[in-house]
């Protein structure tokens, strides 16, 4: 009986509370209204703050991101004048190093031209064979003694002359008081035909006497045939 008694109390007052028949009931719904509009606001608020905080942060992240591009931008432009000034910088050194290589080299061929040893290019030397086959004769082959050079040029043209069936008398000698340069043929009667032979195959020569006083070493000589002496090589500065 006292459970069915509190269960009736319990009901009718539920009854009471919903049915909005008494000033209690009314109350109690007006607070619980209150509480769930202030929960329900609260709940916005909360919402509202998120949204507003989610905004900032991908605000922030792009701010970010963009700042990142932007570094990277800068990065990559940097990178690539470094990497253009260093490939000016090669280019212009390469450049440098070329136009030395080629100073150089051209020094060389001049200090070659400067140093090398006269030489009868087979061209020349036909040449000179030809001319000098037409009519043979005999010379007094001299050359300046102590000269290594110009024994070799006296060398090849004395195989020359021997093949264009010349006579040949050779000999070192040193002319007194002078030093003679270059290839000298006296301009006289008796070297007109080796002149001439010379003069036919392009031979440069000069004519100026030659002196015939002064040392000889291990000559043989013709009588009467004229003399064909090989000086030193003309210096540089005056070829």
């Amino acid at each position: 009986m006292p459970i069915q008694t509190n269960v009736i109390a319990i009901i009718n007052k539920l009854r009471t509370m919903f049915t909005f028949s008494t000033p209690e009931s009314a109350a109690f719904w007006f607070d619980a209204f209150n509480w769930l509009l202030f929960a329900g606001a609260f709940a916005v608020a909360i919402a509202t703050y998120g949204v507003i905080q989610t905004g900032a942060a991908k605000d922030r992240f792009a701010d970010e991101r963009t700042s990142a591009n932007e570094a990277e931008t800068r990065r990559a432009i940097a990178d690539a004048e470094i990497a253009k000034e260093g490939t000016a910088r090669a280019n212009e050194r390469a450049a440098k190093l070329e136009k030395e290589a080629e100073t150089a080299r051209l020094e060389t061929e001049r200090l070659k031209g400067t140093v090398a040893w006269r030489t009868l290019t087979p061209k020349e030397a036909e040449s000179l064979e030809r001319a000098l086959a037409k009519s043979p004769g005999s010379v007094n082959l001299r050359y300046t003694d102590g000269d290594p050079e110009a024994l070799y040029l006296a060398i090849q043209i004395a195989n020359v002359l021997t093949k264009a069936k010349w006579q040949v008398a050779p000999g070192a000698m040193k002319p007194a008081g002078t030093l003679l340069f270059g290839v000298a043929i006296p301009n006289t009667l008796a070297a007109a035909t080796l002149r001439q032979a010379f003069a036919a195959a392009n031979f440069h020569f000069g004519g100026d006497d030659i002196p015939q006083n002064g040392v000889a070493f291990n000559v043989s000589t013709i009588d009467g045939a004229p003399m064909l002496f090989i000086g030193s090589r003309q210096p540089p500065a005056f070829q």
